[in-house]
């Protein structure tokens, strides 16, 4: 009786000790950027950042393709482009080019601004 004893109170021990590892429950995924706050002393243009969204997004995008907005926002584009890449974003804005105009770009350039924290 007094071995049962001392086995169930060693036993009960190792318990009590190995708790912390029983309970860890492995890695975690990387948690996604967080939305800007929805308080006005954020300093957050809201519309800015919701077009751009919308943009980021292809929503709402013509299909039609201005070939003289291409050539100009091409460029801006791709160097968006390889940013978010760099920094592991994957994102398909590059085909954005000559569909959208000068304030959806601007838009789309505060969106990924502020989210992403890209320059």
């Amino acid at each position: 009786m007094l071995v049962l004893a001392r086995l169930l109170s060693c036993s009960l021990v190792l318990l009590l000790l190995n708790m912390p590892m029983l309970c860890a429950s492995g890695s975690h995924p990387r948690k996604p950027p967080r939305p800007p706050n929805e308080d006005s002393s954020s300093g957050i243009d809201k519309s800015a950042y919701a077009l751009g969204k919308k943009m980021y997004r292809a929503r709402g995008v013509p299909a039609k393709v201005d070939e003289d907005l291409k050539k100009t926002q091409g460029p801006v584009l791709n160097d968006l482009q390889k940013k978010l890449t760099d920094k592991k974003i994957k994102a398909s804005i590059d085909k954005l080019a000559g569909r959208i105009n000068a304030e959806q770009l601007k838009a789309l350039r505060y969106y990924i601004k502020t989210r992403y924290k890209v320059e």
